[in-house]
């Protein structure tokens, strides 16, 4: 396991960092350092609370799981849609591949952050809608992402279809109407399919994916 080294004179035993159980931080915002759990005092620079505050507005000592809770409330605040401009959607949709798009939202290709209380990374937003070009006010994971799109009219609610040809899982957001109600196909067998008699039959087999099957 990877070792911290303790620099403090009275504390030079190795520790690890699963000793280091307290922080000085900023609720909700940010963490400042571990506190080391012998000293009492911060890993890096050995201050105190009263060192620490002087240099952060705000900073308290507190445990780690405790700041992860703050955080991860402030990162789940409320998400509205800021007006935009087309200039600005279109360059961060060519910045880099989206890491996840549909209908014209997407996700941009590298995350912003992390989650405090999942670990899963969040992504700047942006859309269209009536015309007009919005990103979010706040990161979003993944999750997020699908269930705006459908608050905000984007997108269907993915529904949980099964596979025709292997009984697998075959989320969509539409029935294709050239399958049973409640069957659709997943992607791997789309993709076996369009290898072997082309893409136009197998779109004409399932329909299109990412609306009909193969939905990430």
């Amino acid at each position: 396991m990877k070792t911290l080294e303790a620099t403090a004179p009275t504390a030079t035993q190795l520790i690890t960092v699963n000793d280091c159980i307290e922080c000085f931080a900023i609720p909700g915002q940010t963490m400042i350092d571990v506190i080391h759990p012998t000293t009492g005092l911060s890993l890096h620079f050995q201050h105190n609370l009263e060192q620490i505050a002087a240099r952060y507005s705000g900073a308290v000592k507190m445990t780690i799981a405790d700041y992860c809770a703050s955080k991860a409330a402030a990162q789940d605040a409320e998400i509205t849609w800021i007006e935009t401009t087309e200039a600005r959607y279109w360059e961060m949709l060519e910045v880099l591949p989206p890491a996840r798009m549909f209908a014209g939202a997407f996700l941009v290709g590298e995350a912003m952050d992390h989650h405090a209380g999942t670990g899963q990374p969040r992504y700047e937003a942006y859309l269209i809608k009536g015309g007009k070009y919005f990103f979010a006010s706040r990161p979003l994971r993944a999750s997020e992402f699908e269930s705006e799109l459908v608050r905000q009219g984007v997108a269907e609610p993915i529904r949980n279809l099964i596979c025709c040809c292997c009984g697998q899982p075959a989320p969509a957001r539409k029935q294709w109407g050239n399958r049973d109600n409640g069957f659709g196909v997943c992607p791997s067998c789309f993709d076996a399919v369009a290898i072997k008699e082309g893409f136009d039959i197998a779109v004409n087999y399932y329909g299109r994916p990412g609306i009909h099957h193969s939905v990430r």
